[in-house]
């Protein structure tokens, strides 16, 4: 995951206070967020990030509030999903 996204997820969990209580399904969600959150669940990791960031300023939920739990579950399958899509590192055996 490149710093920008880090960056991001973690200025998100220093400074949101607010909770939501709510949770939508992707069924129950509209538009955009709905196709974004299909893709996630398909294992997506770019839709997954998107998804995260879309709980964290509460884009497409109720009231528009925000749910850090569901960010954080999003960008940690996020950051999963990248980490094994990249693959050994090239300078893992440096130095052996």
């Amino acid at each position: 995951m490149n710093a920008f996204k880090c960056l991001v997820i973690i200025i998100s969990l220093l400074f949101h206070q607010v909770y939501a209580e709510d949770k939508l399904t992707c069924d129950e969600m509209k538009g955009h967020v709905q196709s974004v959150c299909k893709k996630a669940i398909t294992g997506d990791a770019d839709a997954m990030y998107d998804l995260g960031l879309m709980y964290d300023t509460g884009e497409g939920q109720p009231g528009n509030k925000p749910n850090i739990k569901e960010a954080i579950k999003w960008y940690t399958k996020a950051a999963g999903e990248y980490e094994a899509s990249a693959g050994p590192s090239k300078y893992q055996n440096v130095g052996t």
